[in-house]
């Protein structure tokens, strides 16, 4: 049996579609943090730096 005018049109259209996209991987950044050690910490660090250039030693 002969195919159709509507049926050939779904055909040749369906014959250009592309293959649905799978999404991407979307990339997280990893929650664990790294504590600093209780009292020497980063800014503590710093400001020993400060204290050391000003007054010449940690307070």
């Amino acid at each position: 049996m002969a195919e159709t005018i509507q049926e050939r049109l779904h055909r040749l259209a369906n014959n250009g579609r592309k293959a649905p996209a799978k999404p991407v991987r979307e990339f997280k950044r990893p929650v664990d943090t790294i504590e600093p050690p209780k009292g020497k910490g980063t800014l503590m660090k710093l400001l020993d730096d400060v204290d050391v250039k000003q007054i010449g030693r940690v307070r």
